[in-house]
């Protein structure tokens, strides 16, 4: 009889310990989970607003468009296209 217990009182510690553990491990995968959440969104947000703040400052500072625009130069010729000056 006295053997019955000690052996009820081990498996009741063995499965307290178990739902203990099981408790732990699941907090601790649900804590990792939503501070990487919240880091991501951190950085995410962090972006945009530093995206908008960026835009936002270069539309107030842009440089204004030239009152008129000269010419386009004659574009360049490669030096392959030039054989026929070579031949003659």
């Amino acid at each position: 009889m006295t053997a019955l217990l000690i052996f009820d009182a081990i498996d009741t510690a063995s499965t307290i310990l178990n739902a203990i553990a099981i408790w732990i491990v699941a907090a601790a995968f649900v804590a990792t989970v939503a501070i990487y959440t919240v880091i991501l969104t951190g950085v995410v947000t962090w972006r945009a607003v530093t995206r908008a703040v960026t835009g936002a400052w270069r539309a107030a500072h842009a440089t204004p468009a030239p009152e008129s625009i000269e010419a386009a130069p004659e574009p360049h010729t490669p030096t392959w296209a030039h054989r026929e000056k070579e031949a003659a």
